[in-house]
């Protein structure tokens, strides 16, 4: 998520200015997923704009500690994305068992391109994520249908999602995340309303469908054994 925030100045004599900043989505301390609770941000360098550093206080409401982002105003129209935030520790979203045994590789990239993203690697981490869903979205694919595992492998992910995901829903959420996804590794965006914020949202709604329909299958296999 992100929003404007009042950015304090720590010198009196100057004053403070309104900035968009995107939140960190995951608590540095116990590795959560989250939307932060802001506390403050200030800023001690009045004079050069272009540079201003911005520091923001988060509440993390799972395990209610505080941790720091770190911003860079780049230019006062653009929202700026955590530089660094401290404690710097690596950060790793936990998946379910179902999504760790289907796509080991897709939770690998996944976590590289979080930490990328943590770290304010903002242009390379969405064609991060952009891999990611492709390994998420084959392997479930070929574990859908291992008699065409080398054809998966080979083909084009929109193909690859019209072919073999059957699940409208995962269908639906898939190719959207592969549209945006793509954005983030070509030089002109054809979807200029979305960002990195909905290309993750996309794929997390993704993994969620695909995790229900693994959970299904073993309750239906457990009725059939019956």
């Amino acid at each position: 998520m992100k929003d404007i925030v009042f950015v304090e100045s720590v010198n009196e004599s100057y004053s403070g200015f309104e900035h968009e900043i995107v939140f960190p989505d995951m608590c540095p301390y116990c590795h959560k997923g989250i939307q932060p609770i802001h506390v403050t941000s200030f800023y001690a360098n009045p004079n050069h704009l272009p540079d201003k550093v911005i520091n923001s206080m988060f509440l993390c409401p799972a395990c209610e500690r505080i941790f720091v982002g770190i911003y860079t105003v780049v230019y006062k129209g653009a929202a700026s994305y955590p530089q660094n935030v401290i404690p710097s520790n690596t950060f790793k979203r936990d998946f379910s068992s179902n999504i760790e045994t289907l796509s080991p590789k897709f939770c690998q990239i996944y976590n590289e391109s979080l930490n990328a993203e943590n770290q304010g690697l903002t242009e390379i981490c969405g064609m991060g994520y952009r891999k990611a869903l492709e390994f998420l979205v084959k392997d479930f694919a070929i574990s859908e249908n291992p008699d065409d595992e080398e054809s998966i492998k080979s083909k084009m992910l929109s193909n690859c999602i019209s072919d073999h995901i059957d699940n409208k829903k995962i269908q639906t959420l898939a190719k959207a995340s592969a549209w945006l996804g793509n954005d983030e590794t070509h030089y002109v965006r054809k979807h200029e309303d979305y960002d990195l914020n909905n290309l993750k949202s996309f794929i997390n709604a993704t993994v969620s469908y695909l995790d229900s329909e693994l959970e299904l299958k073993k309750a239906e296999a457990l009725l059939s054994s019956k």
